[in-house]
């Protein structure tokens, strides 16, 4: 487990069966404020055995009382990109 000034994560892995099936994580944060606004920058990625890998990168950034801006994009769950902006 990451817990730093700018970085918070975790790591981890699931195994069932003993080792028939392995699920894997690796999710982190990279956090980055200024003023009345912060920027968070995630990286998921998420390995699912016999099925996907998936992955959740992009960003994410929030002023206070004013807006929330995205440009997030999933690979790995469908056969295209998701791609969630706006």
């Amino acid at each position: 487990m990451w817990n730093s000034g700018t970085v918070k994560g975790i790591v981890g892995k699931l195994d069932v069966d003993n080792g028939a099936r392995v699920y894997t994580m690796d999710a982190k944060i990279h956090v980055e404020q200024k003023g009345k606004s912060a920027t968070y920058r995630p990286t998921v990625n998420l390995t699912i055995p016999d099925w996907k890998n998936l992955q959740i990168v992009g960003s994410v950034t929030y002023k206070d009382m004013e807006s929330v801006d995205s440009d997030l994009q999933i690979t790995g769950a469908t056969e295209s990109p998701i791609n969630v902006t706006g």
